[in-house]
């Protein structure tokens, strides 16, 4: 998320960068994300509470529809604090006849004792998995740079939306059911977060886009090298650049998009070039998903393959 704000500052306010495209801050991207935490009281066969921080922290992912990919998410232990900050609430539709909001205030006085636990936070690591639910709908909001008076006249940056944009969402229905029978399997407490509930204002892990890759200054912010227009050995390789909601984590699409940049470039030194060594796999665990079998040197291996 940073980058396009700091981009911003420098153009707009410190003028140190003033000739970067116009296009900074164009469609930045949620990967239209909610997050469903659900507190399990599951128990193991000899009556003991199991703890859910025993594992590790993204074990699976799963697709519901074909628009929506959910990953299963844990914190490990002495994780209490990260979960502080977002206040959790019962499991609110935004699709009744009452608004979010007021829904919301029936369900906590329908099971008042139940809201009390949800937003108890300490041991919620212990007992808590968090459902982080993708899509790859299309929604994205404009950073921009703008003194307004209600912030005391401080030039600073801030997301809005535009006539025809499709706006963003902290409600979906699919991530409302998942959490339902997950919470029903684990005899457990799913909820939302107030924060979603109240301001419909969406949680998100990955921002993405408002720095993007174009053939000139007028249709982008940086070329295939990654370099900003305008600015030689100015680079921006990161989540930013990805073009759309791609409704999965994109690390690994960060990791591509930076290798094809720096693929594009001459190599500076090459004696240097010829001493690094190269990553060396090992044996791939039995059972494990890959396309890779072999071991050793995989990535020369996969080059003289794309190459013959």
């Amino acid at each position: 998320m940073g980058t396009v704000p700091l981009l911003l500052k420098q153009k707009m306010k410190l003028k140190t960068l003033p000739n970067i495209s116009d296009q900074l801050g164009a469609q930045v991207r949620t990967n239209s994300e909610t997050l469903i935490p659900v507190s399990t009281r599951l128990k193991d066969k000899d009556g003991k509470k199991i703890e859910t921080w025993d594992g590790p922290g993204i074990s699976t992912i799963f697709s519901p529809d074909d628009e929506t990919n959910i990953e299963v998410v844990r914190y490990s232990k002495g994780s209490d604090l990260a979960n502080m900050g977002m206040v959790l609430m019962p499991l609110t539709d935004g699709d009744t006849a009452l608004p979010r909001p007021l829904q919301l205030i029936v369900n906590i006085l329908k099971n008042p004792f139940t809201a009390v636990r949800r937003m108890y936070p300490f041991s919620s690591a212990k007992n808590t998995i968090w459902l982080l639910v993708m899509q790859k709908k299309e929604a994205f909001v404009h950073f921009q740079y703008k003194r307004r008076w209600y912030k005391g006249f401080i030039n600073n940056w801030e997301a809005v939306q535009k006539d025809g944009d499709s706006p963003l969402t902290a409600f979906f229905p699919i991530a409302q059911k998942v959490g339902r029978l997950f919470e029903k399997k684990s005899k457990g407490d799913a909820s939302n977060i107030l924060g979603e509930i109240v301001a419909n204002t969406p949680i998100t892990a990955h921002i993405m886009s408002g720095v993007a890759m174009g053939s000139d200054a007028s249709n982008g912010v940086i070329d295939q090298t990654g370099e900003v227009f305008g600015y030689k050995n100015l680079r921006v390789l990161d989540g930013s650049i990805i073009p759309g909601n791609m409704g999965v984590n994109p690390s690994l699409t960060i990791l591509a998009l930076t290798e094809h940049a720096m693929s594009k470039l001459p190599v500076f030194n090459q004696e240097r070039a010829d001493k690094i060594k190269p990553v060396l796999f090992s044996k791939m665990i039995e059972g494990q998903v890959s396309n890779l079998t072999g071991t050793g040197d995989l990535a020369k291996e996969i080059t003289l393959k794309n190459v013959s």
